[in-house]
């Protein structure tokens, strides 16, 4: 249990700092924008092409991992962005 709250504080540091890199590049919008169309892009797939993902976990696992990259890419870390 201990590695696998490990590994996900990890991919979470990993995404927030992804945005802090792009957000001056990009700016804040622009990334709220993309992180927002590409969840309604891929759940919209996930829902239209359930039975066919279903039968692929891999598939969908990959799907999964997207939306939870675009999650904290998008909406979750432009409004929380400190910096130092």
């Amino acid at each position: 249990m201990e590695k696998k709250m490990r590994m996900k504080y990890i991919e979470n540091i990993f995404r927030y700092w992804f945005t802090v890199l792009l957000v001056e590049k990009m700016g804040r919008i622009k990334i709220q924008l993309l992180g927002f169309g590409m969840l309604t892009f891929l759940f919209l797939f996930l829902s239209i092409g359930y039975s066919f993902i279903t039968v692929r976990p891999i598939l969908f696992l990959f799907i999964y991992g997207l939306a939870q990259f675009f999650f904290n890419f998008g909406p979750n870390s432009t409004t929380v962005i400190n910096f130092i």
